[in-house]
């Protein structure tokens, strides 16, 4: 049986609050409008599901473990955007956290009373 926790931080939270919009990476895609840290007026994204990934067998037979970082946009409608590893374990297992998180849903962030796009991170932890 799979025992994977969920947790939850804003990189906003590891680098300092920001209220501006702030660039991704050039490894993500195009940007129409800002996307926001967390913190100061800007209100985390709420989690409505977030379906567990399947522990792959490849994982399971090695005995792999250990948590997984992703990074992930959720855009203003509370849908995943954007998602890339930030922190992984082995190919397989980073693929199924990836397949997971691309599926869930959020109450979008909040800024000024209005919902905005926001870069998170999440945590995927997989023990055997």
């Amino acid at each position: 049986m799979n025992l994977i926790r969920y947790s939850f931080f804003s990189i906003a939270l590891m680098a300092g609050a920001q209220d501006k919009p702030v660039r991704i990476s050039p490894s993500s895609p195009p940007q129409e409008s800002g996307v926001y840290h967390v913190g100061g007026a800007v209100k985390a994204p709420r989690v409505i599901s977030s379906p567990q990934p399947n522990y792959p067998e490849e994982g399971r037979k090695g005995h792999a473990a250990g948590s997984i970082v992703i990074d992930l946009i959720v855009g203003s409608d509370g849908q995943v955007q954007y998602v890339k590893v930030q922190r992984g374990i082995s190919p397989e297992i980073d693929q199924a956290a990836v397949d997971a998180v691309k599926t869930w849903k959020y109450h979008p962030a909040i800024k000024d009373g209005r919902p905005v796009r926001v870069q998170i991170a999440a945590e995927v932890a997989f023990q055997p």
